[in-house]
């Protein structure tokens, strides 16, 4: 578990008003950190320890820079609201947003930055290729390659992230299994990896939190956080009901995870790194318990 605050300056957040940003700002706060929460929307996310900073475009140096001048700490979390936005037009975007947020740094001395990826970066890496992946791989790359901001980068390649008001694969689950619709997934055996918000929040306020010779063994590193054990779709499934109170309808259809997807492994290339050798970090939540929250009204 993170310790408290060490630094009064406040941890800068962009796309502070999507579903991680504002849980990561709701939890950093309740921890006693200061936080810039940077956003797009409009969305006014103020308090005693929150400061909105409204940014028209992420790719402008400038703008940035007055966005995170006196912060002591950048999570970038901002992207497309939705992934299938990108394109093979647009999926370049990611990447001029950090180089300019790399220069902003620079020119405002701030150190560390927590870059959130994706496990779609790996399958891009190792060849499967689509413009949402494509799109943090080059953003990634933009990074590292940027005179000196190796030594200042941490990346976070996640999994899909669940938790109270996401909107992804898993709360479609919860509404099938809530309607009664029978799901395919009874023989689907192969494990996937799930990181609950709650996890993430305790990781990246772990990394802010991280000393110099800490921060120093994590940074240029790529790191795949998850949940302390994958699971299975048809274990989810079942869970998903426990917390829901529905009974699971479940239909066994052999050979299904070969029509799902083969599960995207963890990266373990150039830059991989171990987040309990590095940061003693292990995550302290999983499933059914970070499940309950599908049961709430």
């Amino acid at each position: 578990m993170a310790e408290g605050p060490v630094d009064s300056r406040p941890i800068a957040i962009t796309g502070a008003s999507g579903f991680i940003g504002r849980a990561l700002t709701a939890h950093l706060r309740r921890s006693g950190h200061n936080v810039r929460a940077i956003t797009r929307s409009g969305a006014r996310l103020d308090d005693d320890r929150v400061s909105t900073h409204p940014i028209d475009d992420y790719k402008s140096t400038e703008a940035l820079i007055e966005a995170i001048q006196g912060c002591r700490c950048v999570v970038h979390l901002a992207d497309q609201p939705d992934r299938k936005a990108y394109t093979q037009t647009n999926m370049g975007d990611a990447a001029i947003v950090a180089a300019s947020l790399a220069k902003a740094m620079d020119a405002t001395g701030v150190a560390h930055l927590v870059a959130i990826s994706s496990i779609y970066a790996t399958a891009s890496a190792t060849g499967v290729v689509t413009p949402y992946g494509s799109s943090k791989y080059l953003m990634e790359s933009a990074l590292f390659e940027e005179p000196g901001m190796a030594g200042r980068t941490i990346i976070l390649r996640l999994p899909p992230v669940y938790g109270p008001g996401s909107k992804g694969a898993l709360a479609k689950l919860a509404q099938f299994v809530r309607w009664h619709v029978p799901l395919p997934f009874a023989s689907a055996t192969a494990p996937r990896p799930l990181l609950a918000v709650a996890n993430l929040n305790s990781l990246i306020e772990t990394i802010a939190n991280s000393d110099g010779e800490q921060w120093q063994r994590g940074a240029g590193k790529i790191y795949s956080p998850s949940d302390a054990a994958p699971v299975n779709l048809a274990t989810l499934v079942r869970m998903i009901g426990s917390a829901t109170g529905r009974r699971a309808l479940l239909i066994p259809v052999p050979g299904i995870d070969r029509f799902i997807g083969k599960p995207i492994d963890a990266w373990s290339g150039p830059r991989s790194g171990r987040l309990d050798e590095d940061f003693g970090w292990i995550a302290p939540y999983g499933p059914p318990g970070t499940l309950a929250y599908l049961g709430q009204p």
